[in-house]
């Protein structure tokens, strides 16, 4: 069943939530941090003398930064974490239960549009039942009236 699907969204959630160790996630990304401070270059124009820094220019004659990396062989700081990040057991976790929150809500937004929409359906059956009923009775009063009625 659906609904059950989505409770166990939020129990597995809440059971890998407490399995994180946030002690342990916070000093392995303060190491990680560290770290790359450390192996940061000196400044931005420094170049080692193996290197030579040759820019990759585009065709309106601008420097192409992510070509002129490349050629360099140099990863993109942004890169250099993304792969530590994902080297990181506690913070996948803890984003794999950001990822099963958000569906789980999204489920829980598409049980209530039913719900509404199936209180929606009740009411209209129920109004509509109800004319049906007063109709009824305002016949069946018509009927007595006329049945009590002389028509001589």
């Amino acid at each position: 069943m659906e609904l059950d699907d989505t409770y166990n969204i939020f129990v597995n959630a809440q059971e890998t939530l407490s399995s994180i160790s946030f002690e342990n996630l916070n000093e392995r990304l303060s190491t990680d941090e560290r770290r790359h401070s450390m192996a940061e270059p000196p400044g931005p124009g420094a170049v080692g003398p193996a290197q030579e820094l040759a820019l990759v220019h585009d065709a309106h004659n601008r420097v192409d930064v992510a070509k002129s990396l490349e050629q360099l062989n140099v990863l993109p700081k942004e890169a250099q974490r993304t792969k530590s990040v994902e080297d990181i057991p506690e913070l996948n976790a803890f984003f794999k239960v950001i990822q099963d929150l958000t569906e789980g809500i999204k489920k829980i937004s598409s049980h209530q549009q039913s719900i509404t929409e199936l209180n929606q359906d009740i009411n209209t059956f129920g109004e509509h039942t109800a004319k049906q009923c007063a109709g009824a009775s305002s016949l069946s009063s018509l009927s007595n009236r006329m049945a009590g009625m002389n028509l001589n």
